[in-house]
């Protein structure tokens, strides 16, 4: 008896127990950050900032407000700049695939950064949407051709609604201001938005992005799907042909969904930072929530003496399907 009561007092105390921790900061030496991407589809941004500690609202990262940036594709200068004291420096230039580049960064008082990456051709791929049911659209990747350089290739995509036009639906008469609002909803041409679920039964697609979803599985043609993207390592390029997938989209007489896929092919360095960027940020966020048992994920950093990330990727948009 004395021994239940004992164990009852200890649950007592320790449950009333509430303490309030207050990490300390000081002596946490900055590092610098670069966040550096390079592709053929867009101007070369570079990115400086300092490290800093998550401090709820208020917290910030400085810029680097002196630094100089130099850029050589296969051993040729092509950038020599002041880096921008706001932290983003923004240049026209973008990259050759095939080529091979080298950042360099360097930081009074603090030292140099680099990091090397290439950029892999564009892909050559065959994507085609066979066939839509009243939930869904099917496509079918029968083809990908890409070149040594490409570690993975990420498959995103948008879709938008569209209400078809009544002479597309068989009338030969130009529809009212009526019912143009009726059938348009008063929106022509509505914005793209990201596709964020993938269905696929492919054993040869990443899970790392998974997860078991039976709801409406006949229609969507698989009983996995996937968040944001499907990514394909390179060693699977050929064993994952044909690719079946499926995404949303109600189809009916008076509308239907329009998709326009992006592949893009990866370099090593861009490959894994896009992978562990996701595991962090999934997480990171709500269902990180409350689990003490949460994987922790670093995300990947090729830049030395730093932190950050300079890597690059070459993408292929289809038209729209």
């Amino acid at each position: 008896m004395s021994r239940h009561i004992a164990l009852l007092a200890l649950m007592v105390v320790l449950f009333s127990c509430n303490v309030d921790y207050k990490m300390k900061h000081d002596g946490v030496e900055s590092r610098a950050v670069v966040n550096a991407l390079l592709s053929p589809q867009e101007d070369f941004t570079v990115k400086l900032f300092w490290s800093g500690v998550y401090s709820g609202d208020s917290t910030r990262f400085r810029p680097v407000a002196n630094a100089r940036i130099r850029l050589t594709e296969d051993g040729d200068k092509v950038l020599d700049l002041a880096a921008s004291p706001d932290g983003t420096t923004p240049t026209a230039f973008r990259p050759t695939a095939g080529r091979r580049y080298r950042l360099e960064v360097d930081i009074p008082g603090y030292g140099r950064l680099s990091a090397s990456t290439e950029v892999p051709e564009i892909p050559s791929v065959d994507i085609r949407s066979p066939k839509k049911n009243e939930r869904y659209s099917h496509f079918e990747l029968s083809r990908i051709e890409t070149d040594p350089n490409t570690t993975g290739l990420w498959i995103t995509g948008t879709s938008k609604n569209v209400w078809l036009h009544p002479i597309a639906l068989g009338r030969q008469a130009t529809p009212t201001d009526t019912e143009r609002d009726i059938i348009f909803g008063g929106d022509d041409d509505p914005e793209p938005e990201e596709i964020d679920s993938y269905h696929t039964a492919s054993l040869f697609v990443d899970q790392v992005n998974a997860a078991g979803d039976v709801s409406d599985a006949q229609n969507k043609g698989a009983l996995v799907s996937f968040s944001d993207f499907l990514h394909i390592t390179q060693e699977n390029f050929i064993l994952v042909l044909p690719l079946r997938f499926s995404v949303y989209g109600f189809h009916s007489q008076y509308s239907e969904y329009r998709y326009t896929l992006t592949a893009t092919a990866a370099s090593k360095a861009y490959d894994l930072y896009k992978r562990s960027l996701y595991k962090q940020q999934n997480n990171s966020g709500g269902m990180a929530t409350g689990n003490p048992f949460i994987e922790q994920v670093t995300v990947y950093s090729n830049i030395d003496n730093g932190l950050g990330i300079f890597a690059g990727y070459n993408s292929y948009k289809t038209p729209e399907l």
